[in-house]
């Protein structure tokens, strides 16, 4: 039986490693997008919320380079669901 335990603790510390990794990568909670709003995905994009509209989120985005203008690309005429955007976002920058 004393193996079978050992394999129990491995698994639940490295369950717990693996939760612990998702807490800091965590998306954000729907509540926090607001216009306004500017967030950050995983990979540094910056996106500053400039309208939400039927569940569709329009932004402006800019990559890690602050001295780049903001641009709104593809998502001007194809803006994302709300969810989708909670999603590709992990962190909140700032809010109004």
């Amino acid at each position: 039986m004393f193996p079978y335990a050992a394999i129990e603790y491995d698994c639940l510390s490295y369950c717990d490693t693996i939760f612990y990794i998702l807490e800091i990568i965590m998306i954000i909670k729907t509540s926090d997008i607001v216009e306004g709003g500017i967030y950050k995905t995983v990979t540094g994009q910056q996106r500053k919320v400039t309208k939400i509209e039927n569940d569709c989120v329009h932004y402006m985005s800019k990559g890690n380079d602050s001295s780049k203008p903001w641009t709104f690309g593809h998502n001007k005429t194809n803006p994302p669901k709300l969810s989708t955007f909670k999603e590709a976002c992990s962190e909140v920058v700032s809010k109004p």
